[in-house]
């Protein structure tokens, strides 16, 4: 007994290492209340004050009606053109998830020969900055009088269209874009998805008589479905926020365009925020009212993913 109440006593002290390790701990919390938190509330504030610059004394509680800012923004007409074109840009989510599960499907065969040197070179463009692609892809695929694009389609015969200063075109040439740079990670996840699937299970359903395309709807893909899941939320998430690759598209030197795109087929939610929180001192509210509300839809939108994700994800 004595023994075991000095063990307790020990164990209640407060020791040199339990500060160090209290201490290391507490920086990423620290961290996340500094850089996370604080600006959080402050943005929720913002939303609901008159703003002149960045500075607090320079903002104001709204008069009358403190959601003047969030009135101002859902009667604004062009932040809906900037929601339908973000609703626009999310079409190169499914494509990209389509071709990025075919493509893993294709190179998870063993007969398909350098299948490494295909998933790094798929991969490439995601972990290349997203502003020296969107470059590449401005000045050397989508240019109209030299690009790839239309040179390619001038083998056939086909007048290639002025890509980035036809509205009707600007945002097909944007999914395209989409498509090829999120490839390379969803095709990583999917092929190490497909790695975890069972063979006996393939082996049992051949037996039976399975043809490919049953084994790959009866069994691939429900085997596989908490990773289209994730790339489904995570990939709705970061559509709804599009924006480098909106303000990069156009370069800052282009007199060619505007800088939303021609007829502002290339405004997106956060494209929108952005200029009237840094082109505009009096526009903070303002952008941190969207920015609010964007936040109340994709909140919105992945809790509904979560509840309606137990018809179709299985993890067993």
């Amino acid at each position: 007994m004595t023994n075991l109440r000095e063990l307790r006593k020990k164990r209640k002290r407060f020791t040199r290492e339990d500060a160090w390790g209290l201490s290391l701990a507490s920086l990423p919390i620290i961290g996340f209340l500094v850089f996370g938190v604080v600006p959080l509330i402050f943005s929720l504030y913002m939303s609901f004050c008159s703003t002149d610059g960045f500075l607090i004394e320079n903002m104001h509680p709204l008069d009358g009606n403190i959601f003047g800012n969030y009135a101002a923004v859902v009667n604004d007409p062009l932040f809906w053109k900037a929601v339908l074109n973000t609703l626009y840009s999310l079409v190169s989510l499914p494509l990209t998830m389509v071709l990025s599960l075919v493509l893993s499907v294709l190179l998870a065969n063993k007969l398909v020969r350098m299948r490494k040197l295909f998933r790094t070179l798929f991969f490439l463009p995601y972990v290349c900055s997203i502003v020296a692609l969107t470059t590449m892809w401005r000045t050397v695929m989508l240019n109209a009088d030299y690009g790839v694009l239309n040179a390619f389609l001038g083998l056939f015969g086909i007048q290639g269209p002025a890509w980035l200063t036809d509205s009707a075109w600007f945002m097909p040439a944007m999914i395209v874009m989409g498509v090829w740079s999120g490839m390379g990670f969803q095709i990583v996840l999917f092929s190490a998805a497909l790695t975890n699937v069972n063979e006996s299970v393939y082996e049992a359903a051949a037996l039976d008589g399975a043809n490919a395309f049953q084994k790959f709807f009866r069994i691939t893909l429900p085997a596989i479905s908490p990773t289209t899941f994730y790339v489904l939320v995570t990939g709705l998430i970061s559509g709804l926020q599009e924006f480098t690759r909106f303000q990069a598209i156009n370069g800052v030197s282009s007199n060619l365009i505007s800088p939303t795109g021609p007829d502002n087929a290339g405004l997106t939610i956060v494209f929108y925020l952005y200029n009237y929180g840094f082109n505009n001192t009096t526009g903070m509210g303002i952008a941190a009212a969207t920015s609010w509300l964007l936040c109340i839809v994709i909140a919105v939108i992945t809790v509904l993913n979560f509840k309606l994700s137990n018809r179709w994800v299985h993890y067993d």
